[in-house]
């Protein structure tokens, strides 16, 4: 995100010129208020100066709250929020949005109340760090990225480098018409007692991970449709509460036995309700030396 520059208005003599000088605590907390007409101040390749408005001014009905001064950015011009850069911030978005949403430090926690949000051709909220999108109780909720299936771009709705965390006692539906429906190179993790729905597409997972986890006494219910697989673990999935409902997969939840590291890798499921009868002609856990049909 490019910084604002502030300009300092002082008496300047005849024929001398202001400067602009970048003000190092600019760090206002955003809200809905209207500020537009800020300008970068940056240059093009032609040495014309860019007109990109930088502006708190969020989209007609979209809310988008920090907890305890959180700030954010958006930027009209390219339909994006960027989140703080301070560990465990906190918000709350609810209305519709059509952009992307970047967060920028570990642990923030995303809240939604009655949102729903989409983007075309990539991810609506990408992370090269920790985070947890939380369903508020009693709230209705969408993530959609729309798009053709492109196996060149193998994103998710909710695409992240670390640990993701999906929980919160509300409804959320994750869909992604591209290749998956969350995708993580490190950890997914289902919490909380809401009802989650996340697909994918034939060729992608409605959850592609490195690791899938649940930890016990979840009260979720997760339904996993309209993918190839359900769970796909480059090494384990371990799952320890919650209820699965499995629908149009080819496999409910499949792990790489040996990927890359040459560990032995496992799939665990105990203390869990699974559903997988609508799923048959078709294996249910799949290991490459472990196949599972259901009964």
């Amino acid at each position: 995100m490019k910084k604002l520059l502030v300009c300092l208005t002082a008496a300047c003599l005849l024929f001398a010129s202001c400067t602009p000088v970048p003000d190092p605590e600019n760090k206002n907390p955003a809200s809905n208020t209207e500020k537009n007409n800020q300008t970068t101040g940056q240059q093009d390749e032609n040495g014309d100066e860019e007109s990109e408005v930088i502006s708190d001014k969020l989209p007609e009905g979209f809310t988008l709250e920090g907890k305890d001064g959180a700030t954010f950015f958006y930027s009209a011009k390219n339909k994006t929020i960027t989140l703080s850069e301070t560990e465990a911030s906190e918000y709350t978005l609810s209305g519709n949005f059509e952009g992307q949403i970047v967060v920028k430090a570990d642990d923030t926690v995303i809240n939604l109340n009655n949102a729903n949000l989409s983007n075309t051709d990539a991810p609506v909220i990408i992370s090269d760090f920790k985070f947890e999108v939380s369903a508020k109780k009693d709230s209705t909720n969408t993530i959609t990225t729309t798009g053709n299936i492109n196996s060149e771009n193998k994103i998710g709705a909710v695409t992240g480098e670390k640990r993701i965390k999906i929980g919160g006692g509300g409804t959320l539906d994750i869909s992604c018409s591209v290749y998956h429906g969350v995708k993580s190179k490190k950890t997914v993790e289902v919490k909380g007692g809401g009802i989650f729905t996340i697909s994918g597409t034939i060729e992608g997972s409605a959850i592609n991970c490195d690791n899938f986890e649940v930890e016990a006494d979840r009260t979720f219910t997760l339904n996993l449709k309209d993918s190839k697989n359900g769970v796909k673990a480059d090494k384990n999935i371990n799952i320890l509460s919650g209820t699965f409902n499995l629908t149009n997969l080819k496999t409910g939840f499949k792990t790489d036995k040996f990927k890359d590291d040459g560990e032995n890798h496992y799939i665990n499921i105990e203390g869990a309700t699974v559903d997988h009868s609508t799923i048959t002609d078709t294996k249910f856990i799949l290991t490459d030396t472990d196949p599972v049909t259901p009964q």
